[in-house]
């Protein structure tokens, strides 16, 4: 009994009671003392790169793993914070949110084949920490995507830690097969994003070619030689354009065709695999787990850049939509954020006007709080961040210019 005693205080876990507010089911949730691990140094977009929990049998566990409260009967999810344990006082969240997300989440709990029960189902913390660490975090979206109104900014942060678990779980296997997966997630990805812009270049040609149809035979355009010669350059360049998009799309195929090769060089290799590349319940591996739920939801990521990009994404809607981002320290933290995760997915020119404002930003604040180092102590270490990442940024840039076509 006195050696139970004594693990039980060791345990940096303590169960927290909660309410489903969708259910009514009342559950105890793992929550994380404070101090019951300390991290040591942070990458460029905040990802912590060391971590030691104080008690070493926790070791194999990232924190991320008790981020979310899932509710044992419905499997709603939500981000464990105050305010969610406390629901019950918030008057805003019964009101005008708890009835239309309680109908949406029961109506797609109904689909046994459906992504909650295709993501619950799938959570087993003791053999698959990372992975459902994962799940936990993409069923916590999927809810939150539930709200009329919901939080681009929220969703945008699930969205970076379901990135730093990828990279953690490809850099802990930095040889052999551990990197060679990591090279083959990379280029599914790339991939898959080329054969979305596929798609929209065909978007793209057909709403050129009916915009110079309508130019050409308006009742005000001149007749003549201009009309006959405008005519055949539209003409002949959507010709062009049309043998163009084939053969970007017949790449695209034939890239395709090469990830299940990509897949099977992995599988072949003989040394530990990383554990998106290790076999998963019923699964050959929990990457085809993950591509299996994408094709019921498209926004499921299945490497480190497609969370990167979509975090990004969903940053880019709070700040420009004017509502979830204070300013100050967290617009600046904001705009930083969509600068560096769009340098480290390749968006060079993007990330350079997003370094910039995060800069312009940063010395404003700083300017308007002079003698207040405390409340612009982020601010001044944001600037030195977004000022080292935009100069590597112009450089990768610079780079790529000169990459022969």
């Amino acid at each position: 009994v006195e050696e139970i005693m004594v693990k039980q205080q060791d345990s940096p876990i303590f169960m927290t009671g909660i309410e489903c507010p969708v259910c009514g089911t009342e559950y105890e949730v793992e929550t994380i003392k404070v101090g019951a691990y300390i991290e040591a140094g942070r990458d460029t977009d905040f990802c912590p790169q060391e971590r030691k929990w104080n008690n070493p049998d926790f070791q194999k566990y990232n924190p991320l793993l008790f981020f979310m409260a899932v509710c044992p009967d419905c499997f709603f999810c939500k981000e464990i914070t105050l305010k969610f344990k406390e629901w019950k006082t918030d008057t805003a969240f019964k009101n005008d949110h708890l009835k239309n997300l309680k109908e949406k989440h029961l109506r797609e709990l109904q689909d046994d084949d459906g992504v909650i029960r295709k993501l619950a189902l799938n959570i087993d913390a003791d053999k698959y920490p990372f992975q459902t660490a994962v799940i936990k975090i993409l069923l916590g979206i999927y809810d939150e995507k539930f709200n009329s109104n919901y939080s681009n900014l929220d969703v945008g942060r699930y969205f970076l830690r379901i990135a730093w678990l990828f990279r953690e779980n490809t850099q802990s296997h930095t040889h052999g097969d551990g990197q060679l997966a990591s090279h083959a997630m990379r280029i599914e990805d790339i991939i898959l994003r080329l054969s979305g812009y596929y798609e929209k270049l065909r978007e793209e040609k057909q709403g050129l070619a009916e915009a110079s149809v309508e130019f050409i035979k308006d009742p005000d355009f001149p007749e003549g030689d201009r009309k006959r010669e405008l005519s055949e350059i539209y003409n002949d360049a959507l010709s062009d354009l049309d043998t163009a998009i084939e053969k970007y799309k017949s790449a695209v195929v034939k890239l395709k065709g090469s990830i299940h090769s990509s897949s099977e060089v992995i599988e072949a290799s003989s040394e530990s695999l990383a554990p998106l590349e290790q076999p998963f319940n019923k699964y050959s591996s929990f990457r085809e787990y993950l591509r299996e739920l994408k094709a019921k939801w498209p926004e499921v990521p299945i490497s480190e850049d497609e969370a990167m990009n979509s975090a990004a994404n969903y940053y880019k809607a709070a700040y420009h939509g004017g509502k979830e981002i204070s300013s100050g320290n967290q617009a600046i933290q904001v705009v930083y954020l969509i600068a560096e995760l769009s340098r480290r997915i390749g968006e060079h020119e993007e990330a350079r006007g997003y370094f910039g404002t995060s800069i312009k930003l940063a010395r404003e604040y700083i300017r308007a709080n002079k003698g207040d180092r405390s409340r612009t102590a982020l601010a001044r270490r944001i600037l030195e961040l977004a000022t080292e990442q935009g100069e590597l940024n112009l450089k990768m840039l610079e780079q790529r210019k000169h990459v022969p076509a």
